[in-house]
């Protein structure tokens, strides 16, 4: 989340402008502790860009829109063409005061004494001049020609008391302060040695602090289109002085290779990059105050064969990704930890043995980045990642498998486009994963959180070693198309205690608009689980649930509740997992089919119908029977859930006999249409088309049911044995490794596929199936193709949907007996 963070630092004290670089005494009046000083050469410009500005905009209601606000009433008085300065300095704690400076000039303020009051004070020399407007009051006075406002008094006093030119001798400042770019937009500057103080005023409830002793100056020139905001400057760092950066100087930056296994439901990641371990090696002895001859580093032979080293920030917690230049050398260095803790996916996951291994990266890069201590490793590639825990790296071998990475999408291959392809230090965000209650007040984050970063998904910001200072960029970038449409990431894993017996189903829920998982294990625990993966909670059932979960708006109030039965009970819960009285329902005689719900009028007036081998019952949204429906019992076993069907205004009530009969009866239950002849159903359900009904038999062939009740059968291409799904807009079937979508057939690899599922999202039919050998999940649309990325991995049937309000389409499934996988398809 790094990289947002420091953009917003160097332009929340402001965000645009024009800058001019010429020898000036403007720096003469810079308060010594000013910690952000930003010089531009059009201030009305400078105002009018922050307020309008595409995303920054959008901050006004926070604490940080509200800081500019104010600032703003105060520069909003001046007017001037000429070079100037704002300075902000903490004048006590979380509180900055500005100060504004310029040449002064006849038309500069202008105070009408009809909107200004004015006020000397007599207490200084030169004479300070209050200038009260409406609810805002400002300080001013003029030296030498140089007129300097200021919002706070005390600040005024301390600059006309130094009256030197505190930068004289800081060259640092002055090489940084004409660094700046003549046609740049505006310039600014951070003094390294207030910025540890900004960053916990900006960000109070961070524990990490970046930009503690890390630099001496930053220089930025901000290039502020409306849309996009971009920082190209320079970073400069005094010898001896303890600066961490002095870490890297002597090295050759390395093209970061991370974003190529960073997945794409990453937080962020930061990458560190050198040429030569040596030379990094004795710049840590040398900030460590260590003779360079007697430092060691523990598990030296393995860091030293790594030519970038990166934190990948993910859900299942932080993992370190190194990419190696001598693979033979660091699996040689590895040789003694090669104790497999698992296989997953075909890469084998080792248990690192030794405590040296486990903390070897935290100790040695722990000036620079802030590393985990680590329990696990894998080797991808040139990659070898390492983490605290093996479902990090699981995610990471999804997503890499999936090429579900942050490089393999146009939105970050656009934001690389506009940076180096090779970094010193690299700090990647996902600007959607941003935690803010970890970083500023509840009250803030949740201000922050209702501000849409659609449109700019990553935030970056590279630093480039060169001789005697380091190149500093920032790119927030808008993208039309943040996500290459069809990229699919793995974005949660869950493991349960138990074999998993009913798939994964994505669910609606009602306070999100966006959708929860539904699952039980072979302990009969349901679970509810958040589309993020976490378990929301779980309830003990009294045995496995039969067919589907069905939701339903049992009050009419758009709250929705789950409705199955088991073997022996029907169940209604609501969304915290709590039974909704009068149910549950329990039965001495085993219910034989799911739980079959009518909503004759869509008024959700619902009838509930319970099959007991020939028998069914049928319960009213009270629990109680409906006496109204008269047909009981059947001749034969019950083969089918009962159905409803609506043809025109007519009602139909299809109940299937193991004998082939089939009833198709009236709302109340009594004959409708006679069957000509019997059929010998499969499990294919009845559904309508124009007035007919339509089913296949257990031959795969097509059966057609007229009003009049005669039975018309139609050969097809698939088959006997063959289950059959159909709706109104789609048939499928899987014969052999001859996926039938409609009249099409596509041939997939050899395998055992489960039953296809067809899934409705936004009117557009969605096809899945896996490979249960292969392990892949397939999923296509109505005209049979493919989706872009699939397939993917999975091992049971798959649920599709839309997972957020946004609409973003996502799958579920499952990832071994006992794993819930969650993917999002982009």
């Amino acid at each position: 989340m790094r990289p947002l963070l420091t953009l917003f630092l160097l332009l929340s004290f402001f965000s645009c402008d024009r800058a001019e670089k010429r020898t000036t005494d403007l720096i003469d009046f810079i308060p010594r502790k000013a910690a952000v000083i930003v010089k531009t050469t059009n201030l009305t410009q400078l105002i009018s860009d922050s307020k309008n500005h595409a995303l920054l905009s959008k901050y006004n209601s926070t604490n940080y829109g509200e800081s500019m606000n104010r600032y703003g009433d105060v520069l909003q008085h001046f007017n001037t063409d000429q070079e100037s300065l704002i300075a902000f300095t903490q004048i006590g704690k979380d509180d900055y005061e500005i100060s504004y400076i310029t040449k002064s000039t006849p038309t500069l303020f202008i105070p009408d004494s009809l909107k200004y009051t004015l006020r000397n004070i007599h207490t200084t020399d030169p004479q300070i001049t209050e200038v009260i407007f409406k609810d805002t009051s400002f300080y001013t006075v003029t030296i030498a020609n140089t007129f300097i406002a200021s919002s706070s008094q005390l600040l005024l006093e301390n600059t006309i008391r130094e009256k030197e030119n505190f930068y004289e001798n800081d060259k640092s400042f002055l090489k940084a302060y004409y660094t700046s770019n003549d046609k740049a937009v505006a310039s600014i500057l951070i003094k390294g040695s207030e910025a540890s103080s900004l960053w916990h005023t900006l960000l109070p409830k961070t524990k990490y602090n970046g930009f503690k002793n890390a630099y001496s100056w930053l220089q930025a020139d901000i290039d502020l289109s409306q849309n996009d905001l971009k920082l190209n400057g320079v970073l400069l760092v005094q010898d001896s002085t303890n600066q961490y950066l002095e870490l890297l100087k002597n090295t050759q930056p390395q093209r970061n290779k991370v974003t190529e296994i960073t997945p794409l439901g990453a937080i962020g990641t930061a990458s560190l990059s050198y040429d030569n371990w040596e030379v990094f090696k004795n710049n840590l002895a040398e900030y460590r105050k260590i003779d360079p001859s007697k430092f060691s580093i523990e598990k030296e032979e393995l860091l030293g064969t790594f030519q970038e080293i990166s934190l990948i920030s993910i859900a299942e917690g932080d993992a370190v990704a190194a990419t190696s230049s001598d693979p033979e050398s660091t699996n040689l260095a590895l040789s003694s930890e090669q104790e497999v803790s698992k296989n997953f996916r075909q890469v084998a996951i080792y248990e690192l043995g030794d405590d040296g291994f486990k903390n070897a990266f935290a100790k040695a890069y722990a000036e620079i980045l802030l590393l985990p201590k680590v329990n696990y490793y894998c080797n991808l590639d040139t990659f070898y990642l390492f983490a605290e825990k093996q479902e990090s790296l699981e995610n990471i071998i999804a997503n890499y498998q999936n090429k579900a990475t942050y490089s393999s999408i146009e939105a970050y291959q656009n934001t690389a486009s506009q940076m180096s392809r090779a970094s010193s230090l690299l700090y990647l965000s996902s600007t959607s994963k941003i935690d803010y209650e970890k970083l500023v007040s509840q009250k803030e984050a949740k201000k922050m959180k209702a501000i849409s970063t659609k449109g700019y998904p990553f935030a970056a910001v590279q630093l480039v070693q060169d001789k005697g200072f380091m190149h500093v960029q920032g790119v927030l970038n808008k993208n039309e198309n943040p996500l290459q449409k069809g990229a699919v990431a793995q974005i949660a894993s869950t493991k349960l205690d138990e074999v998993i017996i009913l798939p994964p189903k994505l669910v609606k829920n009602h306070r999100t608009k966006g959708m929860d998982i539904v699952l039980q294990d072979e302990a009969n625990n349901l679970y509810l689980l958040s589309n993020s993966g976490k378990i929301l909670w779980k309830k003990v059932l009294d045995s496995p649930i039969l067919g589907e979960i069905q939701q339903l708006d049992l009050y009419r109030n758009g709250r929705l509740q789950l409705a199955f039965a088991t073997e022996n009970t029907f169940y209604i819960l609501d969304r915290n997992g709590r039974e909704v009285a009068p149910f549950p329902i329990k039965f001495t005689e085993e219910i034989t089919q799911p739980l079959s719900i009518f909503d004759y009028d869509k008024n959700r007036n619902y009838r509930f119908v319970i099959t007991q081998s020939d028998q069914v019952t049928m319960y009213d949204k009270a629990g109680k029977k409906v006496t109204g429906f008269t047909f009981n019992k059947a001749l034969d076993e019950i083969v089918l859930p009962p159905q409803h069907l609506r043809i025109g205004n007519k009602d139909y009530i299809t109940i299937a006999e193991k004998n082939g009969s089939l009833n198709i009866l009236s709302r109340t239950g009594k004959p409708r249409i006679k069957v000509s002849e019997k059929v010998n159903l499969s499990e294919t359900q009845l559904h309508k088309k124009g007035s007919n009904f339509i089913t296949y038999d257990v031959n795969g062939e097509k059966t057609i049911i007229t009003p009049q009740g005669k039975v018309i059968t139609e050969a097809t291409d698939y088959g006997s044995g063959t289950a059959i799904v159909t709706n109104n807009k789609v048939t499928t079937c899987i014969r052999d490794n001859v996926l039938f979508i409609n009249s099409k057939k596509i041939t997939l690899p050899f395998g055992s596929y489960t039953v296809p599922t067809i899934t409705q999202v936004e009117n557009k039919p969605y096809i899945s199936s896996t490979n249960m050998e292969s392990s892949q999940t397939y999923v296509y649309n109505a005209k049979g193709e493919l989706l872009n990325n699939f397939p993917i991995y999975g091992v049971s049937q798959s649920s599709v949907g839309n997972l957020e309000r946004d609409k973003s389409l996502g799958l579920v499934t499952q990832g071994d007996p006992k794993t819930v996988l969650v993917y999002r398809i982009y």
